[in-house]
């Protein structure tokens, strides 16, 4: 995976706690923004509240994490699931592409590599409350021809005076019909072959089978009508789909009771994954790892990855809670 460009960094901009109070005062979090602004049909799947600009390249973000989110559920210590803060992140680059940068209604946002960190260790302690978070952005606009085509974009996030995550992403923007010649194209690479259905819905993510030299191959099975990954029509598996998968994959791959944070992610999307082919799950230890706790996973359809992420968990030092009878795993 290349590097992606170093930008000026927003973090100093929320690292005072008098100017996250002021910014908490003055971003709404009693609403959503427009849920077609982040490509979402349904209102409860919005996580951004509200957005201030405060120069053309740097604005704040509000949002609001459900206690209980269906999908990116906390981790036993009520710290909140890290896949929530990359949603958070893509949904800001989103709106902002629209509300502040006049890309068009109706464009397509295709990411290609997405890097965060997850530096906060210390439980939170179990709560249904809702987390309200500060996110700052910085955003470095690609244009061609005076049109947006696309944008890296960092960013930092804040909630209680925790430093939730801090992230680096790279999108690219294209109109429809830009949009429709890459699928055509995309599809026609497929090999020939009869088209499988698409899995029935299963509440696990993925069955694991042993693979290869350390490898551990898992085939991802997912609900086509998930409220969370499917809420709007699409042509292709949503990138949070897989890198949600990914993630599990890891941490099922690791099974060590002690292994319970993501620390880092580096995920990149390398090409389409179609709704209608087998996608297998691949995880093996990291070149680098210490202790065993680093992997590197790729996500393939029909022999070629369409995805590949390196991530790395942390052991925890402090004793695990015990999850009651009857919880969600």
């Amino acid at each position: 995976m290349g590097d992606i460009p170093s930008l000026s960094a927003p973090r100093a901009l929320l690292r005072d706690p008098q100017v996250r109070r002021e910014w908490e005062g003055k971003l709404s979090t009693w609403r959503t923004v427009d849920r077609r602004a982040v490509h979402k049909a349904a209102v409860a799947e919005v996580l951004i509240t509200d957005v201030a600009p405060i120069d053309p390249a740097l604005s704040v973000a509000a949002a609001q994490w459900a206690g209980g989110h269906p999908t990116f559920r906390p981790a036993t210590n009520g710290r909140p699931h890290p896949l929530l803060f990359v949603e958070t992140v893509r949904q800001a680059a989103i709106y902002l592409a629209h509300q502040e940068y006049g890309v068009p209604p109706g464009s397509h946002f295709i990411f290609e590599r997405i890097t965060a960190s997850f530096p906060e260790a210390e439980p939170w302690g179990p709560s249904t409350e809702p987390v309200s978070v500060l996110v700052a952005v910085r955003t470095n606009l690609h244009r061609v021809g005076g049109r947006v085509a696309g944008a890296y974009i960092e960013s930092e996030a804040w909630s209680m005076n925790r430093r939730i995550a801090t992230c680096q992403a790279s999108y690219r923007c294209l109109g429809a019909r830009a949009y429709a010649r890459i699928r055509r194209a995309g599809r026609s690479t497929l090999r020939a072959g009869p088209t499988p259905d698409i899995p029935a819905p299963r509440h696990r993510s993925a069955r694991r089978a042993d693979g290869p030299a350390g490898e551990s191959v898992s085939t991802l099975e997912f609900d086509p009508h998930h409220p969370t990954y499917f809420d709007h029509p699409v042509d292709h598996l949503p990138g949070m789909l897989l890198l949600n998968a990914a993630v599990e994959a890891g941490m099922r791959r690791l099974r060590h009771p002690a292994v319970d944070r993501l620390e880092q992610l580096d995920m990149s999307f390398d090409r389409f994954a179609e709704l209608d082919r087998a996608v297998s799950i691949v995880s093996r230890p990291a070149p680098s790892s210490v202790g065993g706790d680093s992997l590197a996973v790729a996500v393939e359809q029909e022999g070629a990855v369409v995805a590949q992420a390196a991530l790395r968990f942390t052991r925890s030092t402090a004793p695990r809670v015990s999850r009651r009878p009857g919880s969600a795993r």
